[in-house]
């Protein structure tokens, strides 16, 4: 008997098992979806991290660490490193996340139309009252409740939201003691209250202006729809609004006109996208080292400004750094997460991508548990637990949320969907 060569057994193994098909990457409007999912996620921990007003509590208000309202000067030389690091991330970093969620709004608002007609206009608007409106009021309405109650009916000075949401300068509850029950419920829920450097009125859920701003783009889709279907048009729409926004003071309140028309530039970029059928995923890939690079150099200039002193008169050109940071930063997450997801190094969460509208929505009631209980309790000691406490808050109010979001999923769906917007 002849013995096969070991070249004879590789070959008809090789014969017996045929090889596999290789899965074809994903691109284009599929690699667009999965970016979009995967990120909605690390998105609102961005927010939640932007929301948790860290330094305030370092004031002493709510903890032993700092008595001082003046941080910087009284306490940075003592934890240099720290805080730092919480105020790049806090400061710079998070800013990505709501021209992000904006700009996905704007993309996927458009996607899939060949044309705005009124019935499809309509057909969307009709589907955003669900899904924006009325978990902005159901959440507000609760928020009102919660307030009155706490004033009117247990007679308490402080309620257990006072601290989130604030008017005319003052607490919730002072506005909310005032007047009729009908007239502050109805000026609350309406819009709130204008506070002095305001335009636009507050939400009593002071985050929830998001919710509000997105469902006014939605509204005036037939603008965006005619300023953007001719390309060229578009594209010069774009590129001059990118410009604006650059050079413009938006001053330090969000609830401004300046800052409305900020927040658009985002929406219409991603409709500008959309409408043309251009991928996002597609046109940031083959430059993601490069956008990396940039933003890389862009935040150390962002963050470094005010170290390094420049005048006053130079306002504006910080301005335009920090916007740029805010682009090529997108730009950056939106590429890497696509690589990561077409290579296959990045998993789908989908329960918690539906779970990440909810959690923007009861981020104040995690936070704000934290604050009146596992805050008090934490010591000052040393850099390294300062900065995990940092951590440890957003990680608690994200996780106080979803688990929240999970009970209410599994033991009560039909009470999650107004507090969800159908999302589920």
């Amino acid at each position: 008997m002849v013995c096969a060569t070991t070249g004879q057994m590789e070959a008809a193994n090789e014969t017996k098992t045929p090889p596999q098909a290789a899965i074809p990457p994903i691109s284009g409007q599929e690699l667009d979806n999965a970016v979009a999912s995967w990120l909605r996620f690390p998105l609102i921990a961005l927010v939640v991290m932007m929301h948790i007003s860290f330094f305030y509590h370092f004031s002493g208000e709510y903890s032993p660490w700092f008595k001082s309202l003046d941080i910087w000067s009284s306490r940075i030389d003592a934890y240099p490193i720290a805080l730092t690091v919480i105020r790049l991330l806090q400061n710079v970093v998070t800013c990505v996340a709501i021209p992000l969620f904006l700009f996905i709004s704007g993309y996927f608002y458009f996607s899939n139309i060949g044309r705005l007609t009124p019935s499809v206009w309509l057909a969307k608007t009709n589907r955003r009252l669900a899904s924006l409106v009325l978990p902005y009021f159901v959440w507000n309405i609760l928020a009102f409740a919660q307030i009155y109650v706490f004033w009117h009916v247990l007679g308490h000075e402080d309620t257990f939201m006072d601290w989130a949401v604030s008017f005319n300068g003052g607490n919730a509850s002072d506005y909310v003691g005032r007047g009729s029950v009908l007239g502050s419920f109805a000026f609350i829920v309406a819009g709130g209250t204008i506070s002095p450097g305001d335009v636009l009125p507050r939400p009593l859920f002071e985050q929830f202006w998001f919710i509000r701003d997105l469902f006014v783009f939605c509204l005036f889709s037939p603008v965006f729809w005619f300023l953007l279907k001719r390309k060229w048009v578009g594209t010069l729409v774009v590129a001059v609004s990118l410009l604006a926004i650059s050079f413009l003071d938006r001053g330090g309140s969000l609830f401004t006109l300046k800052n409305l028309f900020f927040e658009s530039v985002f929406f219409g970029i991603g409709a500008f996208l959309a409408i043309h059928k251009i991928s996002f995923s597609d046109i940031s890939l083959p430059v993601r080292w490069w956008v990396l690079g940039i933003y890389a150099g862009l935040v150390f200039i962002d963050f470094n400004w005010d170290v390094w002193q420049f005048p006053p008169s130079w306002g504006l050109a910080h301005n335009a750094v920090h916007v740029s940071g805010i682009v090529f930063g997108s730009l950056t997450i939106l590429a890497w997460i696509a690589q990561g997801l077409k290579v296959g190094e990045l998993l789908p969460h989908k329960f918690l991508a539906g779970a990440t509208f909810f959690v923007f929505c009861s981020q104040t009631v995690g936070s704000r548990i934290f604050e009146v209980t596992i805050w008090r309790l934490l010591p000052e000691q040393s850099e390294f637990e300062i900065f995990v406490g940092f951590i440890f808050f957003t990680a608690f109010v994200l996780a106080f949320s979803v688990t929240l979001f999970w009970i209410l999923r599994r033991f009560a769906p039909i009470g999650l969907l107004p507090l969800s917007g159908g999302r589920k």
